[in-house]
Parts: C-alpha cells; sequence; structure tokens
C-alpha cells in the first residue's frame, strides 16, 4: 500500500535568525543555522542584504587606505552639514563631490599648526553654532590633542584646531595642558560637550559650558570623578545619553547619572557591575536605546539597568560564541566599530581584522530577550555613519561607500542561508524526500542552489534551477507584503525534485546577488514516511 505523502511547511524560513548557541536537535523552524550576507526584513522574511557603491569618488591622499571615521557635523541648517572622514592618517571634509584633505591650522588661521597624526579612530561630538548657524564639533582620538571644527572668517571656510589653542582647559581635578588634553572619547548632549578617558586621567569626565564648547572652566562647566563611586580604577571606555541620564560605560562597569541636563544637579543613579564596555565604537543609539559590546557580548543599556539584579542576557545570545571568537581575534579593539541604520532597523557590528560583521535586527526582541541576528561578510565596513537624511554610510578601503542597491561596488556576493533540521513532528519515522517549493521573491535570471541533508550529516545533496523571468507568477501584492518589489518581476515558485531519507531534515539555499533584491517568503517540503527507526 502506497504511503501518504507529507508536508511540512515553513511560512517565513529564519524569521528569528541565526541560532548557534542551542542544540541544533531542539532548534524551532524559524531559526536559521547559517544566515550569511542576509537580513530580515520588515515583514519578517530573511533576504539578501544590500550591497555598496562609492558615495564619493577615490582621493589620491587617502589613496587605497581604509576610511576608519565617517561622522556628519551637524548645523541649525542642513545645508550647512560638513561631512567628515578620515583615514590614512589624514582628516578630510566632504565638498559634495570629493573628498578633500584639511591641515590643522593655528588659532588665527594664518598658517597650518604642528600637529601629527599618528591614526584614524577619531571621534565626533557636533554641537551645532546657532547664532552663525554653521556646523561645529570636538574631535578626539586615544594619544592625540583634541581638535575644534568649525567655520572661520578668516580663510571663509571650515577648520580644524588644536582645541587647547582655542579654549579653556580643565583646571580640576587636574589641570590640564595642550599636551596632557588628549580625551579619547567625546559626546554632545544636554546641549554640552563631555569627554573622558585621557591618558594618566581615565576616571574622570570633563564637560564644557552650555552652548559653549571651549569653555571647560567657567559657567556651568565642570568634572565627575566617578573613582568617588568606582574604587578600583576602571576605566571610562565610551560615553552615551539616553533619557536625561549621562551612561558611562567602564571596562567592567557601567555608570549612570540622572538629571544631565542640569549638571548642578547631577547624582549617581545607577552602578551596574560586572558588565562593561570593551569598545569605544560599539556604542550606538538606537533612539528607544543604547547598545553596547561588552566582554561577554552585545547588551542592551536599558535591559541591563532592568535586569541587573536578575540573570543577565544579551541581544546576541544566539551567537554568542562566534561572536566573543570575533572578539578573540581582534588585536586592535579601536577596528571595532558598529552603526545603527533606522531605516532599516539594524545595529550593525563590525569585526575587520576578522572580516565579519554582525548585523541584529532591532524591531523587537525575541522570547528570550535576544534580537534576530545575522552575519554579512565581503563587506565588513571599516566606520559607520548614519546622515541626516538617513543615508547609512560604511568606510571602505579607499572610499566612503553608501549602504544600498544589490552589489558590492559592482561585484556579486553570496546569499546563504541554511535551515534548522526539522522532524515533521515524526520523530522515529524515517522519510523520503520527494520534491521541495520554494516562494523567492525579487530573483530575476540567477542560478540558485537548493541543498539538503539528512540527519546532520553534513552530506548535502544539491540540485541548481535558473530563475527563468518568462515562468515568474504576479500573485497578489498585498497577499505576500511585497509592496516594496517594483517591476515585472515579483514571484518565483522554485519546485524540484528531491531525494535521500533520514528522521531529520535541513534545507539550504544559495545564490549570487548582482543587482536583484532576493528573499525567502514560503518553504514547502513533501515527503513520504518509512519505517518507524
Amino acid at each position: 500500500m502506497s504511503k501518504q505523502i507529507v508536508t511540512s511547511s515553513i511560512s517565513a524560513p529564519g524569521f528569528a535568525g541565526l541560532n548557534l548557541q542551542d542544540a541544533p536537535t531542539s532548534l524551532e523552524a524559524g531559526f536559521a543555522l547559517e544566515a550569511n550576507n542576509c537580513i530580515i526584513d520588515k515583514f519578517g522574511r530573511i533576504g539578501a542584504r544590500k550591497g555598496w557603491t562609492t558615495y564619493l569618488p577615490a582621493n589620491t591622499d587617502l589613496s587605497t587606505a581604509a576610511v576608519k571615521t565617517i561622522a556628519q557635523m551637524l548645523s541649525p541648517t542642513t545645508n550647512n552639514n560638513q561631512l567628515f572622514a578620515a583615514g590614512n592618517n589624514k582628516l578630510f571634509l566632504s565638498t559634495g563631490s570629493a573628498l578633500t584633505q584639511k591641515l590643522v591650522r593655528n588659532s588665527g588661521d594664518t598658517a597650518n599648526a604642528t600637529y601629527t597624526i599618528n591614526d584614524s579612530h577619531w571621534q565626533v561630538a557636533s554641537l551645532p553654532d546657532v547664532t552663525n548657524a554653521r556646523a561645529r564639533a570636538i574631535i578626539t582620538q586615544a594619544d592625540h590633542k583634541a581638535l575644534y571644527f568649525s567655520y572661520s572668517s578668516v580663510t571663509s571656510s571650515y577648520v580644524f584646531k588644536i582645541l587647547a589653542d582655542v579654549a579653556t582647559l580643565p583646571v580640576n581635578p587636574i589641570a590640564h595642558t595642550s599636551s596632557t588634553f588628549t580625551p579619547n572619547c567625546a559626546l554632545a548632549a544636554y546641549g554640552r560637550i563631555w569627554v573622558a578617558d585621557i591618558a594618566g586621567d581615565r576616571q574622570t569626565v570633563y564637560f564644557s559650558d552650555l552652548t559653549d564648547p571651549l569653555n571647560f572652566q567657567t559657567g556651568t562647566a565642570g568634572s565627575l570623578n566617578i573613582s568617588e563611586v568606582v574604587g578600583d580604577g576602571d576605566p571610562i571606555v565610551a560615553l552615551a545619553s539616553h533619557n536625561g541620564f549621562l551612561i558611562i560605560f567602564c571596562q567592567n562597569r557601567v555608570v549612570v547619572y540622572s538629571s544631565a541636563q542640569d549638571p548642578s544637579a547631577l547624582a549617581l543613579a545607577d552602578i551596574v557591575n560586572g558588565i562593561g564596555c570593551v569598545s569605544r565604537d560599539s556604542v550606538q543609539n538606537t533612539g528607544t536605546d543604547v547598545v553596547f559590546l561588552s566582554a561577554t557580548g552585545v547588551r542592551s543599556f536599558t535591559r541591563t539597568i532592568q535586569e541587573k539584579s536578575m540573570p543577565m542576557r544579551d541581544i546576541s545570545k544566539n551567537v554568542r560564541d562566534e561572536l566573543l571568537e570575533s572578539l578573540t581575534n581582534t588585536s586592535d579593539l579601536k577596528t571595532i566599530k558598529s552603526g545603527y541604520s533606522s531605516i532599516e532597523a539594524a545595529y550593525v557590528l563590525s569585526f575587520s581584522e576578522d572580516d565579519i560583521a554582525y548585523c541584529f535586527d532591532m524591531r523587537g526582541a525575541l522570547p528570550d530577550g535576544s534580537a534576530r541576528t545575522t552575519t554579512w561578510t565581503t563587506i565588513t565596513p571599516t566606520a559607520f555613519c548614519t546622515t541626516a537624511n538617513r543615508e547609512f554610510l560604511i568606510g571602505k578601503a579607499g572610499y566612503i561607500g553608501l549602504y544600498g542597491g544589490h552589489s558590492d561596488n559592482g561585484s556579486s556576493y553570496r546569499m546563504v542561508y541554511y535551515s534548522s533540521y526539522f522532524d515533521f513532528q515524526q520523530p522515529t519515522l524515517s522519510k523520503i524526500l520527494k520534491k521541495v517549493e520554494m516562494l523567492v521573491l525579487g530573483a530575476q535570471n540567477q542560478d540558485i542552489t537548493m541543498k539538503w541533508d539528512f540527519d546532520f550529516k553534513k552530506a548535502y545533496q544539491s540540485a541548481t534551477i535558473t530563475v527563468d523571468p518568462t515562468s515568474i507568477a504576479e500573485y497578489g501584492i498585498g497577499q505576500y507584503n511585497i509592496d516594496n518589489y517594483s517591476g515585472t518581476i515579483i514571484i518565483f515558485n522554485l519546485n524540484l525534485n528531491a531525494g535521500g531519507t533520514g528522521k531529520v531534515l535541513q534545507l539550504g539555499f544559495e545564490t549570487d546577488i548582482d543587482d536583484n533584491a532576493v528573499s525567502i517568503q514560503k518553504i514547502d517540503c513533501f515527503v513520504k514516511s518509512g519505517k518507524t527507526l
């Protein structure tokens, strides 16, 4: 007697992202065991990440060096915003159509200053000049004198100057000089500039007078010495602001002060011990939270504060071991960079030394509090910046790149998705695979390779199908949430006969992305029941 065909459907493949921590024998169908060069889109589908194009042409002074810093200096009017980049131990400004190298100038802007740059991992704190409707910023980097960026009426251009040449420096608790005032981190928040992590003075936060980034001595300027509450010398790594709080990230703890809008009312609100920040440039404000990299994974500030008395969780829980291996493989923590794309609702953490980036979907948390995660390779940004008009810029070798399109500056990249193993709710029965159907969005004139494996053997069988545009069906757009796809290419129902026998099945999907968006809507598997094992 012929046995009945059994069907199993995955309606949103990979919607839960990667899970490389839990035993593959117990994973739900929504998890993926591989999701490289993928994102989770706003409809919960797994699809190809976007690529990048050159945002500005190559620059001979930058040459092929990596862009390590990108920032937008904001002005009260968006047409005066200034785009800054750093690489090859040089400073650059965008003219709108190109990058131009800028040298540090003396206090009167009459000649170049004597200033040596030994690296390009700057942090930019932008505090607009409202009176003159110009951009203005403080720029800091470890072991470098802080710089001041502003518009000069002498040369009618934006210039960089040594901050100590034009500002009054702090005198308490340490009277700093031009040679000693070398903060590594800077923050613009609550109408003033905050700086910290100075060599020999790593537990003090200094803040400027209100709206005056050149005054660190008088008015409401001052300092905050956390050694009074952190007694073991734990150094400051990064600063952030959120909902009226000043957040001070140390290596081994997070110190939080309330009422940061009024420094005279600053009060210790919380100390979270045992969790700190290992990378200044991993800190990102998403609008509703602050995300950072700790020694044990990527953490959420809000969750960390809420759960300080509970067993700690992290949003990178499902890729924890792999992420920490990337951290271990990174010899220079300054090369760890992060960015937040408000359009994609994605926090991207890049380990350029390990040639991998982790993309965390921040639209909502999984039941355990972690974020849906995918990985990116071949793109590996060396810097990030989200502009005022929501462009997501990335640092590349010799270029500022713009995240978008579906090729990596003209080159294809490989999208790879592998499901978890599933048993068709019949764990003791062997199954004979007969057919696989996959509903794919956006593919056009490209080869798609499907693979399958039984019982964790990693002995994949495969078949490759070339998507034929003439055979693609246009389904109701609202039915499949595909209004973001344009043109005549909408859905392809990939259908192939398959074979093999086992108790649990894994499916894989691989394709080269070259100018076409691709995402997976649904997978149907058809099997015939075999013997009870």
